[in-house]
C-alpha cells in the first residue's frame, strides 16, 4: 500500500486509496496497513470496478438527428432503468456520423449498418453488453441483427 506524503489521516484515507485506483497522486512507500483499512480499501475497489456503464449516442446535428438520438435515449433509459448509469448525447463533428458506444466500446455504426437501427434491434445491442439475462419481452423476438 501507498500513501500520499505526509500523515496520512483517517479523513484523508478514501481520498488517499480512490487515487491509487485512478492512479494520481505522489506516493512514498507505507507500512503495512491494517486489517480495517485493507477491508475499507477492497470496499473502495469494488465501487469504482462496478459501475453502471454510459451509452454515448453520438449524432449528427447537421442532419437533423438530434430528435432520433433523444427517442432512442428515451428508450434505454426506460429499458434499462437500473442497469444503466446514463444516456450521453453528443453532437458528432463528422457530417453525416450517427453511432453509439458503451464504455467507449462502439456497438453500432449508421455506415457500417446501412440504416438506423430498429428499437428492439438497439434495446438488444445494449441488453447483451449491459445485462444478458435481462428479458425484453416483446422486444426479444429474432431479428437481422448479425453476429
Amino acid at each position: 500500500m501507498y500513501a500520499v506524503a505526509g500523515n496520512c489521516k483517517k479523513e484523508h484515507f478514501a481520498a488517499t486509496h480512490a487515487n491509487q485506483l485512478t492512479g494520481h497522486g505522489d506516493w512514498l512507500p507505507q507500512k503495512k496497513p491494517r486489517p480495517s483499512e485493507v477491508l475499507f480499501m477492497l470496499h473502495l475497489r469494488k465501487l469504482f470496478t462496478n459501475m453502471k456503464p454510459v451509452v454515448v449516442i453520438e449524432y449528427c446535428p447537421k442532419c437533423g438527428w438530434l430528435l432520433r438520438a433523444a427517442y432512442m435515449a428515451q428508450e434505454l433509459l426506460t429499458t434499462f432503468t437500473d442497469d444503466l448509469k446514463s444516456v450521453v448525447l453528443q453532437p458528432s463533428e463528422v457530417s453525416g456520423d450517427f453511432h453509439i458506444s458503451i464504455n467507449t466500446k462502439k456497438i453500432f455504426d449508421r455506415k457500417d449498418f446501412g440504416g438506423f437501427p430498429e428499437i428492439k434491434e438497439l434495446k438488444q445491442m445494449v441488453r447483451d453488453i449491459v445485462n444478458p439475462g435481462k428479458s425484453l419481452g416483446h422486444s426479444d423476438t429474432k431479428s437481422h441483427i448479425k453476429p
